[in-house]
């Protein structure tokens, strides 16, 4: 990708700035300077640092200034994240907002051509070279003026191989014993200059700051092979990316490395326990590994060849009951524990919830570097394995068995961590009732034929059942078709609606659905009251689905249709509470 294009940063409604060229894996200060020319006092002089890697397609930011920036509507301070094609990138909230873009290379830049190259910055379109510089000695440029400078007025001449850094020819341009950039190819015969018509020293408030490799405590890669020696700089280079408007997080750590062999853990109860001794931890330092043998375990899968993968669910982020800065704080102090490369998949709301498959989907489709991953290789250890009381002498039931349905979904092997480290027999377990695998729908084995629906006669048909028990699909399949209109609590609001549009449908001599959940004889008597003013027939089809299949259905469609109004578990419930 270096010789087909390069990232931009390119400036939307509202930003009267030029756009900003990042080149392949040149660190860049973005902020309040002479080269950007911005000019927004809530902008630092050091804003973002930024690092385009054309490998991955993807650019880590990294955060310094006094006031937050923000990633597709998600503000962060002081972390690193990582910006994609076509997100929105505002240098400080709410304002400065940039579209993340793809665009070709300046050829005469990268061009082998021995001979003279000259590139003119027409109206800076484009701002390049002196952004890019790698020596940290830069104090001040020399330049005319403290506010503008013209670009028209300037032509870089380039001789031999530039690659982005450009390097003053005159001595006088020197500045306490170093030239304003040093480091240059060093193997090319001819130097590179940069024509100024005027000169003046620019404050060095204004200079562009070295890009310093340690980010309080996240290191830019630099292409570098993964150190083994001692301790591993695991949190040093670590990334976090905000996914799907912030439904999903993702921790990626120094050195991690594509597999097809996938060693995936829960995290709590799995791989660490609280100090404390209580079920959910009091605060972000309540955690400890939970078995001696987690480090050496992993530690020997990676040298058998594993990535090392973590899925977690962490609703209390999405409620807001967990600071997600903590959190990220707690995950990067776990990765420096384990001392071994991970990626941790965090699923702060029910889209991407084990035991559905999102993270795993995001996994092998997106963060596995184009690497598929193989299943029958790969395998995934859980604590919320099903199993029942006593399963092991004195232990209560399991609070879930999400992680072994996380495994029987994606059809991995599955071990509890007491399997997996410890060396036990597998325990006894029990799964819900409803196995949609085993499920066969089959038209006809219903009560009856859908030839039934042919009417003769106008009549109401009241239907009643759980949310997500197939109302709106019957409807739809069977008695739409068949000219009934179609009425909806959902749809209008309220029942008094309802009943006014059952009456305008009686009033034109038209057949009705009512397609509420009608838990009660109050719910239904409404209908059944006004069937009998117009003298029509008024049928109830009652839904027999189960709570379980419900609960199945209503996940399966949150995930497929973020259009449809969410139903939490406690109206799942209060259905049954009131049903008669």
């Amino acid at each position: 990708m270096p010789d087909t294009g390069h990232y931009s940063l390119i400036p939307m409604k509202g930003n009267k700035y030029k756009k900003i060229i990042l080149y392949d894996m040149k660190e860049l200060v973005i902020g309040r300077n002479i080269i950007t020319r911005i000019r927004e006092t809530l902008c630092s002089r050091k804003q973002v640092t930024v690092l385009a890697d054309y490998k991955t397609h993807q650019i880590m930011v990294r955060h310094h200034g006094k006031h937050p920036s923000r990633v597709n509507g998600h503000e962060f301070k002081d972390q690193t994240h990582i910006l994609h094609h076509g997100d929105i990138f505002e240098l400080v909230t709410g304002k400065l907002p940039y579209l993340v873009q793809t665009l070709p290379i300046i050829d005469q830049v990268h061009s082998d051509n021995p001979s003279l190259k000259r590139i003119k910055l027409e109206n800076d379109d484009e701002i390049i070279d002196q952004m890019h510089s790698d020596d940290p000695s830069l104090k001040r440029i020399k330049l005319e003026n403290d506010d503008e400078i013209d670009s028209k007025d300037k032509t870089i001449e380039l001789e031999n191989k530039c690659h982005g850094s450009v390097v003053p020819h005159s001595k006088n341009n020197k500045i306490e014993n170093k030239t304003i950039f040093d480091k240059v190819d060093t193997d090319s015969p001819s130097s590179t200059r940069i024509k100024l018509e005027n000169k003046k020293e620019i404050d060095t408030e204004n200079k562009i700051s070295d890009v310093e490799n340690k980010f309080d405590g996240y290191i830019i890669p630099q292409n570098k092979k993964y150190e083994t020696e001692n301790k591993l700089n695991v949190t040093g280079s670590s990334t976090w990316e905000i996914v799907d408007s912030g439904t999903l997080l993702i921790y990626t750590s120094a050195g991690i490395k594509r597999s097809s062999k996938v060693a995936a853990y829960d995290l709590d109860g799995t791989l660490i326990k609280t100090k404390s001794g209580n079920v959910f931890p009091k605060d972000k330092h309540d955690w400890q590994i939970s078995f001696p043998q987690v480090k050496p375990k992993l530690s020997g899968l990676i040298a058998d060849g594993y990535k090392i993968v973590i899925f977690t669910n962490q609703g209390g982020i999405g409620r807001g009951n967990t600071k997600q800065s903590d959190f990220q704080e707690k995950v990067s102090k776990i990765a420096e524990e384990l001392n071994v490369p991970i990626q941790v998949f965090i699923a702060v709301t029910n889209k991407y919830r084990k035991p559905a498959p999102g993270m795993w989907n995001v996994l092998n489709e997106e963060k596995n570097t184009g690497v598929n991953i193989n299943i029958k290789e790969s395998f995934y250890v859980g604590d919320g394995a099903g199993r029942v009381v006593n399963w092991a002498p004195g232990k209560k039931k399991d609070f879930s068995c999400a992680d072994r349905l996380f495994a029987l979904n994606l059809n991995l092997t599955f071990f509890t961590p007491e399997e997996h480290f410890l060396g036990q027999s597998p325990a006894t377990y029990a799964l819900p009732n409803f196995n949609p695998k085993s499920f066969n729908f089959d038209e006809d084995h219903l009560p009856f034929h859908p030839n039934t629906f042919k009417k003769k006669k106008n009549e109401v048909i009241i239907l009643v059942g759980y949310p997500a028990s197939g109302k709106s699909f019957f409807t739809q399949k069977y008695l739409i078709p068949q000219g009934y209109v179609h009425i909806n609590r959902d749809s209008l609001g309220t029942w008094q609606k309802c009943i006014n549009a059952m009456e305008s449908a009686l009033k034109s001599n038209k057949s009705v659905v009512i397609d509420n959940t009608n838990p009660d004889k109050a719910s239904r008597n409404r209908f059944i009251s006004k069937a009998k003013d117009f003298d029509v027939r008024c049928r109830c089809f009652y839904m027999t689905t189960s709570k379980d299949v419900v609960q199945h259905n209503n996940k399966f469609r949150q995930i497929t249709d973020s259009k449809h109004v969410p139903v939490n578990d406690m109206i799942i419930n209060s259905f049954k509470e009131i049903f008669s």
